[in-house]
């Protein structure tokens, strides 16, 4: 099942690249692979728990994926 999710993600990431060659929005497709991107990992853990996700809050999560992620976009040199 892991393989499979793995798969998922590299597939999206492809289709990430062809909608950006496409000239699409990008922030659209951001938050499009974003969401991807924590919910299949969410499924894998459900079917197959993984310690590291023991304790973390799945608020945490969101606010690090959706708030602080694009804030620090600026700061990288």
């Amino acid at each position: 099942m892991d393989s499979l999710i793995g798969l998922l993600l590299v597939v999206s990431f492809g289709g990430m690249v062809f909608y950006c060659i496409k000239g699409y929005n990008l922030m659209i497709g951001f938050i499009v692979m974003a969401t991807l991107w924590v919910l299949l990992p969410l499924i894998g853990n459900v079917i197959s728990p993984n310690p590291a996700f023991e304790n973390l809050p799945f608020t945490e999560m969101l606010a690090q994926v959706y708030q602080q992620a694009p804030e620090r976009w600026g700061l990288h040199k």
